[in-house]
């Protein structure tokens, strides 16, 4: 058995310090604005293989009445509105990631992040506020008086239902 010898290694010079410095630094700067960019883009690791979701029943659900569930790794609002229909988008703000919630706009219902005041209508599109992407959409079935969360996104393009 060899024992390592202390005067194998190389000291630590001027130089090795400002490498190992630097890469520290960058470390530091990158790190964050990685971890950011898969929060924004909702990648998740440990994801799991759920593709639907059931809620309760449609009487669970008072018009005007927003829950937030867990979905897939995400966290979804499902909303039913006002009017009956029903809605359901990332419970993320594209912004910088706080929470948003079912809110009232006049007569309408917004879904709103209250951190920056960025606004999105039903169907995920901005309406106001710093947010720099629409929310993303879910699907959402009543299958007898049953609510269904399916984890299939909607693009935003598509028509609400």
């Amino acid at each position: 058995m060899e024992v390592e010898n202390d005067k194998n290694r190389l000291p630590w010079t001027r130089r090795l310090f400002v490498r190992d410095a630097l890469l520290g630094w960058i470390g530091l700067v990158i790190g964050p604005a990685v971890y950011s960019l898969l929060r924004r883009y909702e990648f998740s690791l440990f994801a799991s293989s759920e593709t639907s979701k059931e809620l309760g029943t449609v009487v669970d659900f008072a018009p005007g009445q927003a829950r937030e569930v867990a979905l897939d790794g995400r966290k979804v609002l499902v909303a039913r509105l006002r009017s009956g229909d029903w809605a359901a988008v990332s419970a993320v703000c594209t912004h910088l990631g706080c929470s948003v919630r079912l809110d009232r706009d006049g007569d309408e219902d917004v879904f709103a992040c209250n951190c920056h005041n960025s606004k999105f209508s039903v169907d995920g599109t901005n309406l106001s506020g710093p947010a720099p992407m629409p929310l993303k959409r879910f699907d959402v079935e009543i299958r007898e008086n049953r609510v269904i969360l399916s984890a299939s996104k909607v693009d935003n393009d598509e028509a609400l239902e």
